[in-house]
């Protein structure tokens, strides 16, 4: 016991441990992590060295655990393990945890050594000289700890920073006046009150680091909450487009067939009134336009069926598309189709590129001397189609077919009709 010591210190010790131990015990029962255990094995053994050191057999010279020596390189130990996990290290700094689990080692390996030369009493100064060379060392890495920790700009461990600086300077501060009372150059209060204010105050440090660590916890909860509830909602609307999209493809699926089938029947109807009168020529009118109402029938499915197909998303696909409808009588040179090659994946509706498919058929059919010019770019990822032909028609005329897709109409000399296609409306 120190020349100076009285009660106060260790009363008021140990109570502040104590309340800390059950707070943070009760935290942990519930919380479960790692660093909380840690920092309680840390307080439990700083209290039993405050206990061993104002208690009458610790005066003994030779006591054979050699407690006032073990006990605080043990809390050393476990403060180093409590801030490796408070502060994420083997995530956010690996090479720094490994040089702490290094130290860890060395600090356990010293522990055993300190206990082996007393067990076997070698001599006395052997075990005081290796004591305050460790602690002169675990004072000068500590800041390098610190230093390193700073260059890291982490805010959680400021906290950390802030205790283990303040622990540092009161643990060395103590060892330095204990050293000092002993020679007999110092007697003025009892030396273990620096590391006594440092450990209090470190607690303050942890508290409000667990309380920050917990607010950054309920933080990154909510926002995996509200990226989970985006996604959700994405998925929703989603799933509302595929509905539309299905529900869109059986309306147009139907009508289209019901009329197809319709005509069909009646064309084979006055089919065989033609034939019953004897009109071979009637008769093979009729059938002709059954055969033409089921090959129409057939390419518009066609084409529902291209344009459904998840890989058919890129520009180069759609002008091969085109060039396939326009080549259908004659060579590819009669269509000019150019591409932006920067347009990877696109996104368009189903129901743009049908009806666009379906008007490059009809004006291939009814003008065969058409010599049309398309440029396929994308504009946010959706298709714009920039489009110029030989054509007399007027405006009417191409709004009956793309309705609202087409965007801009224009005359040029010459009889040019010049079309700007997309998908955004105005």
């Amino acid at each position: 016991m120190p020349a100076t010591a009285n009660q106060m210190l260790p009363i008021f010790f140990e109570s502040v441990i104590g309340f800390q131990i059950v707070y943070i015990a009760l935290q942990w029962l519930y919380i479960r992590r790692t660093e909380y255990f840690y920092y309680i094995g840390y307080m439990f053994v700083m209290g039993l060295y405050v206990y061993v050191l104002y208690t009458p057999f610790s005066s003994a010279n030779h006591h054979p655990l050699v407690l006032d020596k073990t006990l605080p390189m043990l809390g050393y130990l476990l403060y180093y393990r409590f801030a490796r996990y408070f502060a994420d290290m083997p995530i956010a700094l690996p090479t720094l945890n490994l040089w702490m689990k290094r130290l860890e080692w060395f600090l356990g390996i010293y522990i055993l050594f300190e206990i082996f030369i007393r067990i076997f009493e070698f001599n006395a100064p052997i075990s005081e000289y290796a004591f305050l060379a460790v602690s002169g060392f675990l004072f000068i890495l500590t800041f390098v700890f610190i230093y390193i920790f700073l260059q890291g700009k982490i805010h959680l461990t400021y906290f950390l920073i802030a205790g283990a600086a303040i622990l540092n300077i009161g643990s060395f501060s103590t060892v330095v006046l204990h050293q000092m009372m002993i020679k007999g150059q110092f007697d003025s209060f009892d030396p273990f009150w620096p590391f006594t204010i440092a450990t209090v105050l470190d607690l303050v440090a942890f508290t409000t680091g667990l309380a920050y660590k917990a607010r950054l916890a309920v933080k990154d909860s909510l926002k995996i909450q509200v990226e989970y509830n985006k996604e959700l909602n994405q998925n929703l609307a989603l799933n509302q487009q595929i509905h539309t999209i299905k529900e869109s493809l059986a309306q147009r699926l139907h009508s289209d067939l019901i009329t197809a089938f319709s005509n069909i029947n009646i064309f084979s109807g006055l089919a065989k009134r033609e034939i019953t009168n004897g009109d071979t020529n009637n008769t093979l009118q009729h059938l002709n336009k059954i055969s033409q109402t089921g090959t129409n029938e057939i390419q518009r499915i066609n084409d529902l069926v291209w344009c459904i197909n998840p890989e058919n998303n890129t520009l180069t696909q759609l002008k091969n598309k085109l060039v396939s409808i326009w080549g259908e009588t004659e060579t590819q040179s009669a269509i000019n189709i150019n591409t932006d090659e920067s347009c990877l994946l696109i996104n368009y509706d189903i129901t743009f590129l049908t009806t666009f498919i379906h008007f490059m058929r009809c004006i291939r059919k009814h003008n065969s001397n058409m010599s049309p010019q398309l440029f396929l770019s994308c504009v946010e990822k959706s298709i714009q189609i920039d489009l110029k032909l030989s054509s007399e028609e007027n405006q009417a005329f191409f709004v009956e077919f793309l309705g609202p897709y087409l965007h801009s109409f224009k005359r040029e000399p010459k009889g040019l009709a010049v079309l700007k296609i997309t998908t955004i409306r105005d």
